[in-house]
């Protein structure tokens, strides 16, 4: 995989302690703005070319953490340079699963700049409007310090809003 044009020293993840430049991770990252499984799709939207060539979207679950590891994780990570990172679980239904999943992955992976965690799911009733909000605070503490959101099949996040 290339990262062509782009300054690759910019790009580090801390994961259980340890610094690691995502060139360690070609295999399971790669420049995009979006990521899809199933009928679930998460899309960082009105990006520039540029703003596009220092955003790198990391596969964490079977790439990062690829194989058997007993760490629960979530499906992908999007960094834009020290400014912004993006956990982003995409479910089925067990929404309580994906939340432990994008907890695990605060945890252990440490980023630079703002922090959101992001639940895609198939089927999120309107009712989980209470869950969410305590999610909501649940996330924004001190032990994850993230904005949190979930959202049925589809959710977009504008750059300039990230940012």
């Amino acid at each position: 995989m290339s990262f062509e044009g782009v300054n690759e020293d910019r790009f580090c993840v801390i994961i259980n302690d340890h610094k690691h430049a995502l060139t360690d991770y070609a295999f399971c990252s790669d420049i995009s703005t979006s990521c899809e499984e199933k009928t679930r799709k998460f899309e960082i939207i009105g990006t520039t070319i540029h703003e596009r060539k220092n955003l790198v979207r990391i596969k964490v679950d079977g790439g990062i953490y690829n194989g058997y590891h007993p760490i629960i994780r979530c499906d992908y990570l999007f960094q834009f340079e020290d400014k912004f990172s993006c956990f982003v679980e995409l479910k089925g239904t067990d929404i309580n699963h994906a939340v432990e999943q994008l907890k695990s992955s605060l945890k252990h992976i440490t980023t630079k700049g703002k922090r959101y965690a992001y639940i895609v799911a198939r089927n999120i009733s309107p009712r989980k409007s209470t869950q969410k909000d305590k999610l909501v605070l649940m996330f924004s503490n001190k032990q994850f310090k993230a904005s949190f959101d979930m959202k049925n099949n589809q959710m977009e996040k504008s750059i300039n809003k990230l940012k």
